[in-house]
């Protein structure tokens, strides 16, 4: 599939660790120029970026078409799997813990639960299929399962005794003030474009994507430019600080906990590029043509950045090497 198949809404947070830098008019004038061109040569809908550092937001716009606002919702996809493993950690759940421990046997096999550990579901190497409830792989290889995580909401619904929603805003959304936030069905979600023979047509079928909500925890949370900025803020400050009650589950997320031949912690990859010395902590996701990626980068020009985008790597990359000049 090329990218010009379909046309993306993007969204793009980029988030500094130094509270001493700043963006030139120079500087926000050739990002313009760079994000306008890569929207007219991939021909993307629309882009929305704000930029922050660990205290406030430094500049922010929104490109293309412009259908969306600041506080438009939109799906933030895979990226929602790191709210789920958060708001778990938070809740201090024993990840040793097997699966037949709950009352999970509406949604896997009883005997493959005796055999999986949360921890397994935290980075997939529990075996599970991607969107199945039997294990179908040799455990301790990681293979990708959203269902996994889907039984991580159910277990936080168990140990929480709430719904997936209202825990997650106990936990994340009500103390980050991430007030236009859902982990749950809602209406008014800004949806993609599907090409259709040269003609853009307005994607139509996320509902049926969503269904009785048992895969949000997996990746189908909603959120807005304005709450993921609160969110991503949180882990750079995080980093930068001890910030009580979260550093430690932060750490613990990025910090690579298996050697499995792939680099993936709790609900985080990590790429490491030794020649620039960068290291890309990081969890892409995607819903229909909304595609979306969460990074923290650790590099000797610029101690911490993390970026979110929806779209296009390259972008991602020509966005990084710009703004750390």
């Amino acid at each position: 599939m090329s990218f010009s198949s379909f046309k993306f809404i993007i969204l793009i947070l980029i988030f500094i660790r130094n509270t001493s830098y700043e963006l030139s008019k120079e500087k926000i004038e050739e990002l313009n120029k760079l994000i306008e061109s890569q929207i007219k040569s991939a021909k993307l809908h629309t882009m929305g970026i704000v930029i922050v550092d660990k205290e406030k937001t430094l500049y922010q716009n929104i490109y293309g078409d412009k259908e969306m606002e600041v506080d438009s919702p939109f799906i933030i996809g895979s990226v929602s799997k790191s709210f789920t493993v958060l708001t778990l950690l938070k809740l201090g759940v024993d990840i040793d813990k097997t699966l037949d421990q709950y009352d999970l046997k509406d949604y896997i096999n009883q005997d493959d639960a005796k055999k999986i550990a949360i921890r397994e579901l935290l980075n997939h190497t529990s075996g599970l299929q991607g969107f199945g409830r039997r294990i179908i792989y040799k455990k301790g290889e990681h293979h990708y399962s959203n269902y996994g995580f889907a039984l991580l909401g159910k277990i936080i619904e168990i140990e929480c005794k709430k719904s997936y929603h209202d825990c997650l805003k106990e936990k994340i959304f009500n103390p980050l003030n991430m007030t236009n936030t859902e982990a749950r069905r809602r209406e008014g979600i800004i949806t993609s474009y599907d090409n259709f023979f040269g003609f853009s047509i307005k994607y139509t079928g996320l509902d049926s994507e969503i269904g009785d909500g048992f895969m949000i925890p997996a990746g189908f949370i909603s959120s807005t430019l304005n709450d993921m900025a609160k969110y991503l803020r949180m882990y750079v400050k995080a980093l930068d600080e001890d910030y009580p009650g979260i550093s430690e589950h932060i750490t613990r997320m990025s910090n690579m906990s298996t050697k499995i031949g792939y680099n993936y912690g709790y609900g985080m990859d990590l790429y490491v590029k030794k020649k620039d010395n960068i290291t890309n902590v990081y969890h892409s996701g995607g819903a229909k043509s909304i595609l979306c990626q969460f990074s923290i980068f650790n590099e000797k020009n610029l101690e911490f950045m993390s970026l979110l985008i929806l779209g296009i790597y390259y972008v991602y990359i020509q966005l990084k090497l710009l703004l750390i000049i």
